[in-house]
C-alpha cells in the first residue's frame, strides 16, 4: 500500500508526463467545467431537509468540505449553508458536537445571513416533551456558547429553545435590543412547568423573553408542553411569555389544556392564519352558560385558513359542541380532527352556514361518526371540498364498528346516469383521497367503480379524482385502480400493503 501511495504522489507531484504517456492531457471532469453560481446552487440542494441543521462530518455542509480543495473553497464562500445550526449536548463518535470554536467558525461562514438557531437535543428532534432534560454542559461552557450566540442576535430569524436545558447564568448576555428580526419561535418545556423555568422565563430584568419581548416580525409561535400553568401557581405560562400575540399568524400549542384556553388563544391572536391545538380535553368548569356569559358574541377568526385539533380525555363530544358554537371562522379551507370519540354534529352544522367557510381540505383520524351522520357531514362540505383523508386510527383501540367508506357513502360519491332520480353526487370538487385499510367497508371493487364513474364528466361540473392513497390491500380495487392510472385516468396513484 505504501508503494501505491508514494507512485501516485509521485505523479501527482511530476510536472513532465512519463515516458510512453500521451501528452495530451485529460479533459476535466464535467464538474469541474460547472460555473460557481451553479455550483453553490447545487450545494443548497444538498443540505439536510431540517430546519436546523446538526453539524455532522457525514453530511453537508461539513462533507462537502471533505470532497477537495475546490469545493471547499466553494462550500466556505456560500453563506447561506452555513446560516442554520442546531447545538446542544448531542454526542457522536468524534466526541461532543459542536464545540464552542466549531460554532463560532460556522457562524463566521454565515457572514451577515439571517440565522436559524436551535439549542437543546432533548424532545427536539421528535417534537416531543421529554421525560428528562439537562444541558450536560458546564456552567462556564454554556455561557461561552450563548455570548457567541447573542453576539449574532441581530441576525436571528428562527429560534428553537429547550430552557429547561440553560441556566440562569446566561441571562446577563442577552442584549438589550433582543432579536429584532425574529419571525419564529418554537419552545420546549417538557413535563410540568417548574419554578426555575418559571425564573428563566420571568425574571424582573434577565428574562429569556427579553428575546423576542420587541421582536415586531415574530409571526410564528410553538409550544410543545405537559401543561400550561406553573406547579402551585395559578398563572399561565403564556401570560408570562411575552408574547405579541395579535401579530401571530401560525400558532402550534401542543399541551394539555381546556377548550376555555384554547378560545382565548383565537381570542387573543386575531390575525391567525395556520392553528394547532393538540391534547384538548374538557374540564369539569366548561359549560356552555358559562361561556355564553364569557363569550355573548361568537369569537371571529376573520383569517384563519386551517385548524387541526387533537382531543384527549372522555366527553369529545362536548369539545366540539363548545367550539363549533363559540366561534365563526369565514377563511377556513382546512379542517383537521384527531381522536375525537364522539362526533356531534349539530354545532358543526350551525357553524357551517354561520361562517359561510369553504372548506377544501378535511381529514378524519380515529373519529367516532356513523354512516349517516358522516353523509349529512360530507354535506355540509360537498360543495367545495377537494381533499377528503380518513384514517380509522385510534378509532380501532375501542373496537367501535364505524363505517367511513360504506356502500351507502360510496354509491353518493359515485355518478350513476341509469337512473334518472339518482341523488345529487357528493363531493362534485373532489380531486383527493387518502384512506388507511379500515376506512373503507364497502364491497370490494366498488371504490375503483367509484373513482373510474367520475372520469370524463368535467362538463357536468364534476371534478375527476386525480390522487388516490390506499392504505390496504384490496385485490379488486387494487387490480382496477392501476388500470385507471395506466390509462391515465388516475394521475397520483400509491398503495401501500397492496
Amino acid at each position: 500500500m505504501s508503494d501505491a501511495i508514494r507512485t501516485v504522489s509521485r505523479w501527482e507531484n511530476s510536472s513532465s508526463p512519463s515516458p510512453g504517456r500521451d501528452p495530451t492531457p485529460s479533459p476535466p471532469h464535467p464538474l469541474a467545467t460547472l460555473p460557481e453560481e451553479l455550483l453553490r446552487e447545487i450545494f443548497l440542494h444538498c443540505l439536510p431537509t431540517v430546519e436546523f441543521i446538526r453539524p455532522s462530518r457525514t453530511s453537508a455542509p461539513l462533507l462537502l468540505c471533505q470532497v477537495c480543495c475546490a469545493w471547499r473553497a466553494s462550500a466556505i464562500a456560500t453563506p447561506e449553508l452555513w446560516a442554520s445550526i442546531s447545538v446542544g449536548s448531542h454526542f457522536d463518535r468524534l466526541g461532543r458536537f459542536p464545540r464552542v470554536e466549531l460554532l463560532e467558525l460556522w457562524l463566521e461562514r454565515a457572514k451577515n445571513r439571517p440565522l436559524s438557531i436551535s439549542y437543546g437535543q432533548y424532545g427536539v428532534e421528535s417534537e416531543l416533551p421529554a421525560s428528562s432534560v439537562g444541558h450536560g454542559l458546564a456552567e462556564e461552557e454554556l455561557t461561552n456558547f450563548f455570548r457567541i450566540l447573542f453576539g449574532r442576535i441581530a441576525r436571528w430569524k428562527s429560534l428553537r429553545l429547550c430552557p429547561r436545558e440553560m441556566v440562569d447564568a446566561v441571562l446577563p448576555a442577552i442584549p438589550q435590543s433582543g432579536a429584532p428580526l425574529l419571525q419564529k419561535l418554537c419552545l420546549f418545556l417538557p413535563q410540568s412547568i417548574k419554578y426555575e423555568d418559571y425564573v428563566l422565563l420571568n425574571s424582573a430584568d434577565r428574562s429569556l423573553c427579553n428575546i423576542w419581548r420587541d421582536s415586531a416580525l415574530l409571526d410564528t409561535f410553538s409550544l410543545f408542553a405537559h401543561d400550561l400553568y406553573l406547579d402551585g401557581d395559578e398563572d399561565s405560562l403564556c401570560r408570562l411569555l411575552h408574547i405579541q400575540w395579535g401579530q401571530l399568524t401560525t400558532l402550534t400549542i401542543t399541551a394539555s389544556r381546556t377548550i376555555a384556553q384554547c378560545l382565548e388563544f383565537l381570542k387573543e391572536c386575531p390575525n391567525l392564519v395556520d392553528c394547532v391545538f393538540h391534547s384538548i380535553y374538557a374540564d369539569d368548569d366548561d359549560d356552555n352558560d358559562i361561556f355564553s356569559a364569557l363569550y355573548p358574541s361568537t369569537i371571529r377568526c376573520t383569517s384563519l385558513r386551517s385548524l387541526s385539533l387533537r382531543y384527549s380525555g372522555p366527553a369529545s363530544d362536548f369539545i366540539t359542541d363548545l367550539l363549533f358554537t363559540n366561534t365563526t371562522i369565514p377563511a377556513l379551507r382546512r379542517l383537521t380532527l384527531y381522536a375525537l370519540q364522539l362526533f356531534s354534529l349539530h354545532p358543526f352544522a350551525a357553524f357551517i352556514p354561520r361562517s359561510s367557510c369553504h372548506i377544501e381540505d378535511l381529514t378524519l383520524c380515529g373519529v367516532i361518526i356513523n354512516e349517516a351522520c358522516l353523509l349529512l357531514f360530507l354535506g355540509l362540505v360537498s360543495p367545495t371540498l377537494v381533499r377528503l383523508c380518513i384514517w380509522h386510527g385510534a378509532a380501532g383501540s375501542n373496537r367501535i364498528p364505524v363505517k367511513y367508506m360504506s356502500e351507502s357513502v360510496l354509491h353518493r360519491l359515485t355518478r350513476d346516469d341509469s337512473h334518472s332520480r339518482s341523488p345529487v353526487i357528493l363531493c362534485p370538487k373532489l380531486e383527493s383521497v387518502d384512506l388507511d385499510y379500515r376506512a373503507v367497508t364497502a364491497r370490494d371493487g366498488l371504490f375503483a367503480k367509484m373513482v373510474s364513474s367520475r372520469f370524463g364528466v368535467e362538463q357536468h361540473g364534476i371534478t375527476a379524482l386525480k390522487s388516490v392513497i390506499l392504505r390496504f390491500g384490496r385485490s379488486f380495487d387494487i387490480c382496477a385502480l392501476r388500470q385507471l392510472e395506466d390509462e391515465g385516468v388516475i394521475e397520483e396513484l400509491e398503495i401501500f400493503g397492496g
